[in-house]
């Protein structure tokens, strides 16, 4: 495949798929690497559209960014990115719209995943940030929940605010881990690997009546793997049996 836009260099990437057969869109976060630079300044979103009878992909969009994008995370219908100390939350905004534009479902969790508008016509749109990080190059998301894995600082767990518009601190890991990987298995529970090659699981203390101890996740169980971490995602290592053929052989062995 070729695209019709160039130049930057991959640091993540996500599928969606369009409505009423418009294809598939992908999302590229880039960074323009420099050789005076020790960290990139400028970076790019670019969303593309696949062009099956050309076999090319067509740049839709692109949002332009003051660093590199170290990862995209759909949250809600709407796109997480880390680019360089700062997280940026994103929407689709049409073109020629009386008002923002708050398209639920933009952004599909997986390539499977439907979304509630196509993405012609329109361009990415900042509409909250947050800072207080070395270098964010992690994010997992969990209903309205986000953590996100620090190159130094551990993890940090965040919301977006829908009333005010901000993403706030819930609670974060007073300490310094070098994280490699990030998941979270609900709101109150996370995974993390970091570069010693440990595996660690946090713990949110919602139960406390004490408010600095609901800010601070426990480390809630470690194990060192000894082998480097590069993503954390959930599956089986066994094939999962249709619920449909569960019921057939438990009324065949009855």
């Amino acid at each position: 495949f070729k695209t019709t836009g160039g130049g930057g260099a991959g640091g993540d990437a996500l599928a969606v798929e369009g409505k009423k057969g418009s294809g598939y869109y992908y999302v590229v976060g880039t960074a323009f690497i420099r050789p005076h630079e020790d960290e990139p300044t400028r970076g790019r979103v670019l969303v593309l559209q696949y062009l099956p009878t050309k076999k090319m992909l067509r740049l839709v969009a692109e949002y332009d960014t003051n660093g590199a994008v170290y990862c995209l995370s759909p949250f809600n219908g709407r796109l997480l990115i880390s680019v360089n100390s700062v997280v940026e939350l994103l929407e689709w905004e049409k073109f020629n719209s009386p008002r923002r534009s708050q398209i639920r479902g933009g952004f599909g969790s997986s390539s499977t995943a439907s979304t509630s508008s196509s993405f012609r016509e329109g361009k990415l749109k900042r509409i909250a940030t947050h800072r207080g990080h070395i270098i964010a190059i992690l994010i997992a998301t969990h209903g309205d929940y986000f953590v996100v894995g620090d190159l130094m600082k551990s993890v940090m767990l965040l919301m977006f605010k829908e009333d005010s518009g901000t993403i706030v601190e819930v609670a974060r890991e007073f300490g310094n881990k070098w994280m490699t990987a990030v998941d979270m298995v609900d709101d109150n529970v996370y995974l993390g690997t970091d570069d010693n090659l440990n595996l660690y699981s946090w713990k949110r203390n919602i139960a406390s009546v004490n408010e600095e101890e609901r800010q601070a996740l426990r480390v809630a169980g470690s194990f060192h793997l000894g082998e480097l971490v590069n993503a954390i995602r959930r599956g089986s290592l066994v094939m999962k049996v249709p619920e449909d053929h569960k019921s057939s052989s438990s009324n065949s062995n009855s």
